[in-house]
């Protein structure tokens, strides 16, 4: 093979993993594939160094025992269908439902499986704060709970509020909730203390409800915060050995259409291996005079 063509064909392999590591990311907030600030690429990467797996259908959690489900940022409501297995995942297994939701969107789940914890949307404010900025609010936990144990304090990014359950981490007295985005404490608002994560016994399992997906996000996950973020999420991911990862109905899983396409074909083995032998064939095509 001429010199000339060996380059020319390097380049072409270059340009084509370039182009498909660009193609391979996003900026949705919460996606698994977006690596920046607001992404969730490196929590997702611990997931998959614990061996966590994708749940596929809510049939997979009959039978289950000593297991952690999962529920990032949900988004859409939930089946009846998908309730009960969720309920029975509770009842008759030694596992554990964690949601982070600021929005109230998890609100046909929570109210299905009867529960009394609840998500209050509204940005809870607090002079307790990180970068002297009221909305990256420190809370403090409460009790005892595995969850939370060795954790002195949590920074969490606007987060919204819970009620029900056991709390067992609270902002302190000098909190409040934004009501109107203005970023000061108004005669209408009031100082108080919030929680920000309660837990529930269900059956045999546990719910716990966050009030802050954002811990999970890359900018929160790897800033150097006074909060004990990282050894919280490596305790929730400890709880029990099997882990499975709600896809369905999660901003987690959001890809934009292009994304969307290029996972697709890498999940598609056949079409994966075609392509790939398309596009030697057409740099072959393209280049056969010059190797003789």
């Amino acid at each position: 093979m001429k010199p000339a063509g060996a380059l020319a064909i390097l380049l072409v392999l270059l340009a084509g993993i370039a182009i498909t590591a660009h193609l391979s990311t996003t900026d949705l907030e919460f996606s698994r594939y977006n690596a920046g600030w607001t992404g969730t690429s490196g929590f997702f990467s611990d997931l998959e160094r614990r061996g966590a797996r994708d749940l596929g259908s809510y049939d997979d959690l009959v039978g289950r025992s000593d297991t952690t489900l999962l529920l990032i940022a949900p988004n859409g409501s939930f089946s009846p269908g998908e309730i009960a297995r969720v309920r029975e995942f509770l009842r008759e297994g030694n596992n554990t439902v964690f949601v982070a939701d600021e929005t109230g969107e998890s609100e046909s789940l929570l109210a299905g499986l009867s529960s009394r914890v609840r998500v209050r949307p509204g940005a809870v404010c607090s002079a307790e704060m990180e970068f002297w900025d009221y909305y990256t609010v420190i809370a403090y936990p409460r009790g005892s709970d595995p969850l939370i144990g060795n954790v002195s304090s949590l920074t969490f990014n606007r987060p919204s509020s819970v009620t029900g359950g056991e709390v067992l981490v609270a902002t302190t007295l000098i909190s409040w909730v934004d009501a109107n985005d203005n970023y000061h404490l108004d005669e209408n608002e009031t100082l108080s203390s919030y929680g920000l994560l309660s837990g529930e016994r269900l059956g045999n399992g546990t719910l716990y409800v966050l009030s802050d997906p954002s811990l999970c996000i890359n900018g929160m996950r790897d800033a150097r915060l006074s909060g004990d973020n990282g050894v919280f999420l490596a305790q929730l991911l400890s709880l029990h050995p099997d882990l499975l990862v709600e896809q369905t109905h999660s901003l987690t899983g959001r890809a934009d259409p292009v994304l969307a396409a290029v996972l697709w074909v890498k999940k598609t083995t056949i079409i994966t291996i075609s392509a790939l032998i398309g596009s030697v064939l057409l740099v072959a095509v393209a280049f056969w005079r010059r190797w003789i």
